[in-house]
């Protein structure tokens, strides 16, 4: 949400005039500000909330040893990005017992396409996938878009394991060399923000981490994401609509990530 706070330019007779339109400013502007907090630490709540659920789940499923659980460790992970606390994530994994027939949670992938043609998996945890599905269907075709069958967007994707490290802490190596060294299958550099992202086979994921951590360097992240094979361009009018309704899938309290292979035109322009 953007909230405008255009000042304008006051002519003005006396000071007193003067004075009762700045407090009365100032008051909306503290206002606007105050309600602009709590829908950011609403949002904020709702993300951590997710987030615990899924390291339960992570756990419940896979066990609780982050080192033998890629899952769990990939929660544990965002987590920590989230600043949750460490006693929250201790908690959801200690309440990570035996399910009831009463409280079963399902791991669901919907697949979609939207009106610009791009693809979408969204990622969810549901005790009710009979009610869940026609929501996220619903709010597809609000947006112009569809619900898919299994398969219809996935092969859009390639699922894999990704590490990310400041490469300030290799300063003599080289990406590549370093990637192959470790087992890993590719690395991407950001030039921007210092990064170097490790991708590898899901499966092999704890040898690379356990290879990376012998070479004494520290992993900012460890996740499981879907990687686009291929990217669909949109132009500023077709991006915001695009951001819009990831934004609105992430907002479903069932949702607990989107995957998309779009990008701004913009983007591509220093390839």
């Amino acid at each position: 949400m953007v909230i405008f706070n255009n000042v304008a330019s006051l002519l003005y007779a006396s000071r007193s005039i003067c004075v009762s339109v700045r407090r009365y400013s100032g008051h909306n502007k503290w206002s606007k500000i105050k309600r602009k907090k709590a829908v950011a630490d609403t949002q904020r709540a709702a993300a951590g909330a997710k987030i615990l659920t899924a390291i339960s789940q992570c756990a419940r499923v896979g066990g609780t040893d982050p080192d033998n659980n890629m899952q769990l460790a990939h929660a544990i992970s965002r987590a920590k990005q989230a600043e949750i606390p460490k006693a929250s994530i201790e908690k959801a994994i200690k309440n990570a017992g035996p399910q009831s027939s009463e409280l079963r949670t399902d791991e669901i992938l919907y697949e979609g396409r939207s009106a610009s043609q791009f693809h979408m998996l969204v990622e969810v945890l549901t005790d009710n996938r009979n009610r869940t599905r026609p929501q996220i269907r619903k709010i597809l075709k609000t947006h112009g878009g569809a619900i898919g069958e299994p398969g219809s967007s996935a092969f859009m994707f390639d699922y894999k394991g990704v590490l990310e490290m400041k490469n300030h802490q290799l300063p003599d190596l080289d990406a590549t060399e370093f990637a192959i060294d470790v087992g890993a299958e590719d690395v991407t550099v950001d030039e921007i923000t210092s990064t170097w992202k490790l991708l590898c086979d899901p499966r092999s994921l704890k040898e690379v981490i356990g290879a990376v951590k012998g070479k004494e360097v520290v992993i900012d992240s460890i996740s499981l994401d879907y990687i686009p094979k291929s990217l669909v361009l949109l132009n500023d009018a077709e991006y915001q609509k695009a951001e819009e309704l990831v934004e609105q899938l992430n907002d479903h309290p069932e949702v607990v990530a989107v995957h998309s292979n779009f990008s701004h035109e913009d983007d591509t322009d220093s390839d």
